[in-house]
């Protein structure tokens, strides 16, 4: 079963997410910033990560250059409402798959996501 790690601050899109995954069967963990995600990237070694740019403690520009520096292999799908942050010289020099720009229509999400754990094997995460 694929192992999907959502880094999301807004807890209704955080659970809106998990239910949508949950129903297309993968084991979807939710964490609401980024220095949880960053210790659950550890404990799950998830298939793919959903993350915010805009979150408390670590933000998603920071855990971007953290994930690169420790040489994890995850695949990353953005999911963002600030546009320009995904111009960020970090954002593109790491294993982002896609960006998708809030509001989001989990349709489409869900296609995305099943799109690319198609082609994803394990990742290598310390």
């Amino acid at each position: 079963m694929k192992r999907i790690l959502v880094a999301e601050d807004d807890s209704h899109f955080r659970r809106a997410l998990l239910e949508t995954l949950y129903q297309e069967g993968y084991l979807t963990f939710t964490v609401e910033d980024g220095a949880r995600a960053l210790e659950n990237l550890k404990i799950y070694k998830p298939h793919l990560l959903i993350l915010d740019l805009k979150m408390p403690k670590i933000d998603g520009i920071e855990l971007l250059k953290r994930i690169r520096t420790e040489q994890y292999s995850v695949p990353v799908m953005i999911v963002t409402a600030y546009k320009e942050l995904a111009k960020d010289p970090e954002v593109a020099m790491g294993n982002i798959v896609t960006l998708m720009v809030k509001p989001i229509d989990l349709n489409v999400l869900k296609n995305k996501v099943n799109e690319m754990l198609k082609e994803v094997k394990e990742v290598k995460i310390k």
